[in-house]
């Protein structure tokens, strides 16, 4: 058994004359030829995406097969194909395929990053950028993880640019609840009411364990004044919906808008012991003490929601001279990164920014 077993290896190996070998040989070449096709089904999707033929870069890159060394650029590909031709939620998951089989893959953070920009999911570009950038072996592009983290804090577009971008998106891809909850809320925006209520309902209802869409739901109702449904949300939030500031503190809006003020001052303080850089629940907890005369504690709040502000202002002045540099900040400019970061509750990324400013040379003399 032994010497049989080997000569099947050295026919494998060797391709000696015979039968066996004769097979072997054949599949090898078809194993060359799968390869060598693959190459050129990937070749053409590479020169499809660049003249912008993108429904055949789609074709000739799922084409190509999805286990591989090829496998994870084209998945890259077909998304960027299919992101052109406005289908987003497809084009999501290639990118996340992508990423799957290579996490490495040029391009598929950036292209999931302008997506979550797009559609207003700043917690997921946020993770999903913390997450890379231990693994992200190119230098420069850990600083423009970070630095994408900041300009998509401070350069949001507007209601009138976002429907242009993503209203088609709907259309396509009538249940990528993501596109339909933002045209909806642009709609309201723009006061155009009725439809955006009718895309913001119907994206909850498409999804109602996304965290997005429970809040779209709160801000819109509390925006058109419908305050008796409200409430009623209100006792239909998920744990994970309740336990976060931003939900408490239009919670207490809510409350202060039924005149139940000890209502309201529960919820303000509730988000600001879930997030203590909620300049906002600051900025209302200070209006609601004032107004019952606890006018030194509403002082105190007041002026931390004014800090709060004052470091998100400046977080983006330093982004600007992060532009004029390049996005290749000095040590001294990381460091300031970092210390208005920590001052606006974002530890992990006033962490990596420490890292960045250890990385560098000190311009300190």
């Amino acid at each position: 058994m032994a010497r049989a077993k080997w000569i099947v290896i050295g026919v494998g190996v060797f391709l000696v004359a015979g039968g066996t070998g004769v097979a072997l040989s054949r599949r090898g070449a078809a194993v060359t030829d799968s390869a060598t096709l693959g190459r050129e089904r990937l070749e053409t999707a590479r020169r499809a995406v660049e003249v912008g033929s993108f429904l055949e870069a789609v074709r000739a890159a799922r084409a190509v097969p999805r286990t591989g060394s090829l496998a994870a650029e084209a998945r890259l590909i077909e998304g960027v194909g299919m992101r052109k031709l406005n289908r987003w939620q497809a084009a999501e998951d290639l990118w996340k395929e992508a990423m799957r089989i290579d996490p490495q893959v040029p391009q598929a953070v950036w292209q999931l990053l302008g997506c979550y920009f797009m559609e207003q999911r700043f917690r997921e570009a946020e993770e999903l950028a913390l997450r890379v950038y231990p693994i992200e072996p190119d230098p420069r592009d850990r600083t423009l993880l970070l630095l994408e983290l900041v300009r998509e804090d401070n350069e949001r577009l507007s209601p009138e640019a976002t429907v242009v971008e993503l209203e088609p998106v709907t259309v396509v891809e009538p249940e990528n609840f993501h596109a339909l909850r933002v045209v909806g809320q642009c709609f309201v925006q723009l006061r155009r009411f009725a439809e955006g209520a009718a895309l913001i309902e119907h994206a909850h209802k498409l999804n109602s364990n996304d965290t997005e869409n429970w809040f779209t739901l709160v801000w819109y109702l509390y925006e058109t004044g419908d305050l008796s449904r409200l409430g009623e949300v209100f006792e239909q939030l998920p744990e994970a919906a309740a336990n976060q500031a931003r939900f408490q503190r239009y919670r207490g809006m809510w409350a202060e808008a039924v005149d139940n003020s000890a209502d309201a001052e529960r919820a303000y303080r509730a988000a600001i012991e879930l997030d203590s850089a909620d300049r906002k629940a600051h900025y209302q907890l200070a209006r609601l003490l004032r107004a019952r005369g606890a006018e030194s504690e509403a002082t105190r709040h007041e002026a931390e929601s004014r800090r709060l502000d004052d470091a998100r202002e400046a977080l983006a002045g330093v982004y600007q001279k992060a532009v004029q540099m390049n996005n290749d900040p000095s040590s001294d400019l990381c460091r300031e990164f970092s210390r208005l970061c920590r001052e606006l509750g974002r530890t992990r990324q006033a962490e990596l920014w420490d890292q960045e400013a250890s990385r560098r040379p000190s311009s300190r003399r």
